[in-house]
């Protein structure tokens, strides 16, 4: 619940930045740039917003958070999809669930954030495609009896 907060207040923010009138900020003409750079405006919005954050939970001792990135988030990177990935559990099962992403952009970070915190999640690969790819499928795999509950943020341009 707590990294479907963040995100949304990661895309509110994104939105409200991207959203503000032009002005001549000192903050903007110190960094270099220039009037009508909205694109690098909004990518220094959104990195002030995440050092707020502080660590993540997994950075912290005995946390069972199973949350990680493939890659890494590059200047005008712009979020291409957010989807949840969710399977209920059967009874002495293992589930298998796939999510694919493929369009006209060049994929640079996967961020596979974990919405059940209990380190009982489904594991996740790569199955094809990926970074530096204009499509990626991802497999989550649970353990027998458990569910499967993520969400997968893509980025990339």
């Amino acid at each position: 619940m707590f990294a479907r907060a963040v995100a949304l207040l990661a895309l509110v923010a994104c939105c409200a930045a991207a959203s503000l009138p032009e002005t001549k900020d000192p903050k903007d003409l110190a960094l270099g740039f220039h009037e009508g750079d909205e694109l690098a405006r909004e990518q220094r919005s959104v990195q002030d917003f995440l050092k707020t954050l502080g660590p993540s939970p997994a950075a912290l001792k005995g946390s069972k958070d199973q949350s990680f990135n493939i890659g890494g988030l590059y200047q005008y990177d712009r979020q291409l999809q957010t989807s949840t990935v969710y399977k209920s559990r059967s009874f002495l099962s293992v589930n298998t669930k796939e999510l694919s992403l493929s369009g006209p952009y060049i994929i640079h970070c996967i961020q596979v954030v974990d919405l059940k915190k209990d380190g009982m999640n489904a594991a996740v690969t790569v199955q094809r495609g990926g970074i530096g790819q204009r499509q990626v499928t991802l497999k989550f795999k649970s353990r027998r009896g458990e569910d499967i509950n993520y969400m997968v943020i893509f980025w990339g341009q």
